[in-house]
């Protein structure tokens, strides 16, 4: 009887172990694509959405806006830094966001005056 519960014991670390090690691993190129365009098309939604017709300075504000609100609720630095177990919140996440206030404040400070 010890012996199968050092065994179930064992089995339990040993799982405990893995499950850590899946879920720290940082996406796949194939999920880290999936998300590159999912954020894409977010961007393109809220665009019309929202009816905006966006220069680079201001598209690459809704980017930083989207990419550091991710940063936020994951807490990496960076999105290359984004773990296994992030990625279902973070999919979910990208579906709906919204532009905060900040970030169309400087999207609107981007435009180019009317002349």
């Amino acid at each position: 009887l010890q012996a199968s519960d050092d065994n179930s014991e064992h089995l339990k670390t040993i799982d405990n172990r893995v499950t850590n090690i899946e879920e720290n691993t940082r996406l796949d190129p194939g999920q880290y694509s999936y998300l590159g365009k999912l954020i894409s098309k977010r961007i393109y939604e809220v665009k019309q959405v929202h009816n905006l017709d966006l220069n680079r300075q201001q598209n690459g504000e809704l980017y930083r806006g989207l990419n550091k609100e991710i940063n936020e609720i994951t807490g990496v630095r960076t999105r290359t830094d984004l773990r296994q177990r992030d990625f279902e919140t973070v999919c979910e996440f990208v579906e709906s966001w919204e532009p905060s206030s900040a970030t169309m404040v400087k999207v609107k400070s981007y435009q180019e005056p009317i002349l």
